[in-house]
C-alpha cells in the first residue's frame, strides 16, 4: 500500500495535481488526461461474437439428438446464415450436443447439421450450423433475404 502512495505522489509532483481526472472528450465519452496526452477509456459494452446477425424469422424446427435419437418439435425465434435460437421449451439439449434440425418456412424445409451452444430454460437453445448442404444454404438466404 505504502508504495501505491508513493507512486501517487510522484505522478503529482511530475504531472501536476490534475493529473489522471476524467474529462469529457468531443465525443462525450470518458477519457483520462495525462499531461497533454488524452487517452480514451476502452468501450465497456460487450462486443457480438456473432459472424451474421440473427434476424427475428419464426420457423417451424425439429431438432434430434443424434446420439439417443430424442426429438424436439418447436419454432425458432431468431435465424441466421450460421445457426438458429430455438424458443424455450421444458425440453432441450445441454451445451455440445450434436443435432439435426429441420427447418419448415413457407412450403420448403432446410436440413443443417448443428452442435448446441448454450441451452437455458428461460430463454431457450443456441445451435450452431455445423454443415448445410449447398441448395440448403441458398434457400435459407433466400429466406433471410425476405
Amino acid at each position: 500500500m505504502a508504495a501505491l502512495t508513493v507512486f501517487r505522489r510522484r505522478r503529482r509532483a511530475y504531472f501536476g495535481k490534475n493529473a489522471h481526472r476524467p474529462t469529457q472528450n468531443c465525443d462525450g465519452e470518458q477519457a483520462v488526461e495525462e499531461g497533454f496526452k488524452v487517452v480514451e477509456r476502452p468501450s465497456t459494452e460487450p462486443q457480438s461474437t456473432r459472424r451474421a446477425p440473427r434476424l427475428p424469422l419464426v420457423v417451424d424446427v425439429e431438432v434430434t439428438n443424434l446420439k439417443s435419437g430424442i426429438q424436439i418439435k418447436e419454432r425458432t425465434r431468431d435465424l441466421s446464415l450460421f445457426g438458429c435460437g430455438v424458443i424455450a421449451t421444458s425440453l432441450h439439449f445441454s451445451a455440445g450436443t450434436e443435432v439435426t434440425l429441420k427447418l419448415a418456412y413457407g412450403g420448403t424445409e432446410i436440413v443443417a447439421f448443428g452442435r448446441v451452444i448454450y441451452a437455458r430454460p428461460d430463454i431457450g437453445m443456441g445451435v450452431a450450423f455445423t454443415f448445410i448442404g449447398p441448395d440448403d444454404q441458398k434457400l435459407l438466404e433466400a429466406w433471410l433475404a425476405d
